[in-house]
C-alpha cells in the first residue's frame, strides 16, 4: 500500500522515520500477551506484520521504576507506567524500538517522558534497554523467555531502546507518533531532503466524550458519514467513517475538508447521536438546516493553509517566519501595539460591560 492510499488507522501504523521499529502489545486470555511487530522503520511503508504470543505471569507486577530510591527522585509523570492498567481499561499498548537507543542517559529518557506527558497527554514512558538481554526500567518484570522471544520477534539488536506508552488509542497513538518524531529530531533520522506528500482519508464522524458523556463530531457536525457505513450509524457509531480528508506534508497538515451532508433525514439522525435535541438543533443550525430543506446539491470543499505550505517551503519549522505580521508569544502584536486598552465610551457603545475578576 502507498503512503498516499492510506485511511487514518492506517496511517496510525504508518512509517515515515528511518530505523526504528513499532510494535504493540494486546492482551490475550488470561495471562497471554501478544507481541506484534508491525513495521521496521526504513523511510518506506510497513513491512509484514510478524506476530507471537507468550505467557507472562507477573504483568501485574509492571512498573517503571528500577528502585524505589530511584522513582522517589523521578518527576510525577515519570513514576508509575503500568501497561496493564491500560489493558484493563481497554486500552492498548504500543512502543518503539530505538536502534542505539541505550545509549539514552536517564535524563534524555525523562525529557522524552516529559514530551509525551506535558504535551500530548500520555499517562507516562515506559522503557527497557538491550543490553545482555533486556534491562532497566520495566524490564525485571518480564521473566527470561518473555524477554527472548521479544528480542527476537521485534528484531532488537544489542544496544537498542523501547519506548512503551499504555493508553487509550486516542491518546497513545497520538503521543506515540509524537514519540517517534522527537527521537527522529534527536537523532537526525529523517530525511530532510524528500517531500512525502499524503492524503487522509475515512477520519471517524464521531468521537466519544467520556466528560460529556456522549458523542462529538470529529470535524463538525455536517461532515457526511461514509455511504458504507450509514446502516450502522445506531450500532456502533464510533466505527461510523466520515468523508473528511486532510493533506499532509511530512507531517504537517496542509489543507483540510470534507464532503458535506446534504440529506436532511440523515442530519437528524446524526444530531440524535450527537445528543442535539430538534431545538438546539434549529437555534444553533436553524439557516444550514433550512437550506437543506430548499435542496442543496451535494456538495464539498477544503480549506488550504497556505502560510503551512510557505514554511515548509523555506525550512522553518515556525509559522510565525513566514507571517507578514506575527504576534509574540504572548499574543502581542509589535506593529500595532495590540491588544490595547479601550475607552469607557467606547464600550459604552458597544454595550460591554467589564467585571473585574476577584480570583
Amino acid at each position: 500500500m502507498k503512503l498516499d492510499e492510506m485511511t487514518l488507522p492506517e496511517l496510525n501504523e504508518a512509517v515515515v522515520v528511518k530505523s526504528q521499529a513499532l510494535f504493540d502489545i494486546t492482551r490475550e486470555a488470561g495471562d497471554t500477551l501478544d507481541f506484534s511487530l508491525v513495521t521496521t522503520l526504513k523511510g518506506s511503508t510497513s513491512e509484514k506484520i510478524v506476530e507471537f504470543r507468550s505467557l507472562n505471569n507477573e504483568l501485574s507486577e509492571l512498573g517503571t521504576a528500577d528502585d524505589a530510591g530511584t522513582q522517589a527522585e523521578l518527576p510525577l509523570e515519570a513514576q508509575e507506567v503500568r501497561p496493564e492498567d491500560a489493558l484493563e481499561a481497554g486500552g492498548i499498548v504500543k512502543g518503539l524500538v530505538v536502534p542505539g537507543g541505550a545509549s539514552f542517559s536517564r535524563k534524555v529518557i525523562d525529557e522524552l517522558t516529559h514530551h509525551v506527558t506535558h504535551y500530548h497527554r500520555a499517562k507516562g514512558l515506559a522503557w527497557m534497554k538491550a543490553a545482555d538481554g533486556l534491562q532497566g526500567g520495566i524490564a525485571k518484570f518480564f521473566p527470561g523467555d518473555v524477554q527472548r522471544d521479544m528480542i527476537a520477534k521485534l528484531g532488537i539488536s544489542e544496544g537498542d531502546l523501547l519506548l512503551l506508552i499504555g493508553d487509550q488509542a486516542e491518546v497513545a497513538l497520538p503521543a506515540l507518533g509524537a514519540l517517534r518524531v522527537e527521537v527522529a529530531r534527536r537523532e537526525g533520522l529523517a530525511d530532510t531532503g524528500q517531500v512525502k506528500p499524503l492524503w487522509v482519508t475515512d477520519f471517524p464522524l464521531l468521537q466519544w466524550d467520556a466528560d460529556a458523556g456522549r458523542y462529538q463530531a470529529v470535524h463538525h457536525p455536517f461532515t457526511a458519514p461514509h455511504p458504507d457505513d450509514v446502516s450502522s450509524m445506531e450500532d456502533d457509531p464510533g466505527k461510523v467513517r466520515s468523508r473528511g480528508y486532510d493533506l499532509v506534508i511530512d507531517g504537517v497538515e496542509i489543507a483540510g475538508g470534507s464532503i458535506r451532508n446534504h440529506d436532511t433525514a440523515l442530519q437528524a439522525r446524526i444530531f440524535k447521536l450527537l445528543g442535539i435535541s430538534d431545538q438546539e438543533a434549529d437555534d444553533r443550525f436553524g439557516f444550514l438546516l433550512q437550506a437543506l430543506r430548499y435542496g442543496a446539491p451535494p456538495h464539498g470543499g477544503i480549506a488550504y493553509g497556505f502560510d503551512r505550505l510557505v514554511m515548509l517551503l523555506v525550512g522553518t519549522n515556525q509559522i510565525r517566519d513566514v507571517i507578514a505580521f506575527p504576534k509574540t508569544t504572548s499574543a502581542t502584536s509589535l506593529m500595532d501595539g495590540a491588544p490595547a486598552t479601550v475607552s469607557e465610551e467606547q464600550l459604552r457603545e458597544l454595550g460591554i460591560a467589564l467585571r473585574k475578576n476577584d480570583k
